[in-house]
């Protein structure tokens, strides 16, 4: 068998941003679909920081 061919740091620290972008947008996705008051679902958004969460691309 063959061994996998080393990461670098970068693109390891590439993949953890990617991972953690698509956990931001499911947990914006789920504020989205569970507050149904305009105004306090974009509050709660803010307040957590997921105003800008935008689908990744892939997702």
């Amino acid at each position: 068998m063959t061994p996998l061919p080393a990461r670098s740091n970068e693109q390891r620290l590439a993949d953890a941003a990617d991972s953690r972008d698509v956990e931001m947008w499911r947990a914006a996705q789920t504020v989205r679909g569970r507050v149904q008051d305009e105004n306090g679902r974009q509050e709660l958004l803010a307040c957590l920081g997921l105003l800008d969460a935008a689908r990744p691309a892939g997702h």
